[in-house]
């Protein structure tokens, strides 16, 4: 029942010494932490944002000029992040 276990192991280590001589695996290893780093990020800038009454209420604000064409999204947004990044 576990025929071919001994070889899959030594085909998968080899894979793996492939891939730390190319450096691929650190490449990958790289990428994947930059992907969770920018998603930690995008989380936590998210939560605060939209989670603290302050920022409810000043994007209400906004929401309601942007309906009266009294000001464009994108400075709506420029606005809520330029009080953040202060």
């Amino acid at each position: 029942p576990f025929q071919g276990i001994s070889e899959l192991l030594s085909e998968i280590n080899n894979h793996k010494n492939y891939l730390k001589k190319e450096k691929r695996l650190e490449v990958k290893r790289r990428k994947r932490y930059e992907t969770e780093l920018t998603e930690i990020i995008r989380k936590r800038l998210t939560s605060l944002i939209f989670d603290e009454s302050k920022f409810k209420d000043k994007m209400d604000r906004l929401i309601d000029q942007i309906s009266k064409k009294e000001l464009d999204p994108y400075s709506a947004a420029d606005e809520i992040l330029g009080k953040i990044l202060k």
